[in-house]
């Protein structure tokens, strides 16, 4: 990521902040990621909501899937799609990780931890190779009652999936930070003390109506 790309990121992130104190999570970082590349991107593919597995924009004839994850001591589970449609045949869950579902170039993924004074966000471009299904040992996975529950991997560099069935068969990436650290694009840091400002609020900014309300509350609050 260039020096302007990064600022963008930033500045959106951030911008998202000053109305929002909650974190910025999966079904949120799509607008953001599009809105911060709209600002020095020439062609951007993207309509919210409105998409298939795998892919959710394409930047500059460069798709991306959009992911978010928090990291807990060192590590972080990246949700991905369903695999209900290969009636739990290990060889065609492999096929359609490996093959059928890649139809993007990247994982944009957002990593955050969750500090009591900040949130420290991670962004991380995974080529969407990053890691291969056929690569791992596969194993059955069962409850403590013994039924088939699904299926993992072992750990290999740092990496292991799981696919579970009561969760119609969704596939989880989990993995330390360390293994993606060389892909890490930009690091950013947000106060979650700081005060945030009403939709009214940004609605007078833009509009300016100089409604009396949101003068007066806009007087009690503090900006980022």
């Amino acid at each position: 990521m260039n020096k302007r790309n990064a600022q963008f990121l930033e500045q959106t992130i951030k911008g998202f902040h000053i109305i929002n104190s909650n974190p910025i999570i999966e079904r949120n970082w799509e607008e953001v990621f599009v809105q911060a590349h709209k600002m020095s991107s020439t062609t951007i593919d993207y309509k919210s909501g409105n998409h298939g597995s795998g892919s959710d924009c394409t930047i500059d004839g460069v798709s991306y899937s959009n992911k978010t994850s928090r990291i807990k001591n060192g590590k972080l589970s990246i949700s991905s799609y369903r695999l209900t449609g290969c009636k739990n045949n290990l060889k065609a869950i492999i096929n359609e990780i490996d093959n059928v579902r890649k139809n993007f170039d990247y994982y944009a993924l957002l990593a955050r931890e969750e500090l009591e004074d900040k949130y420290i966000y991670r962004y991380y471009k995974l080529p969407c190779d990053f890691f291969m299904a056929k690569n791992f040992t596969w194993m059955k996975k069962y409850t403590r009652r013994g039924k088939f529950s699904g299926w993992k991997t072992h750990i290999m560099k740092g990496i292991w999936l799981d696919v579970t069935e009561c969760m119609s068969s969704q596939l989880w990436i989990h993995l330390n930070t360390s293994v993606i650290a060389k892909y890490l694009e930009n690091t950013i840091k947000v106060a979650r003390d700081q005060e945030t400002m009403t939709f009214a609020e940004v609605y007078e900014l833009v509009h300016g109506t100089n409604s009396q309300s949101t003068q007066n509350s806009s007087k009690k609050r503090k900006r980022v």
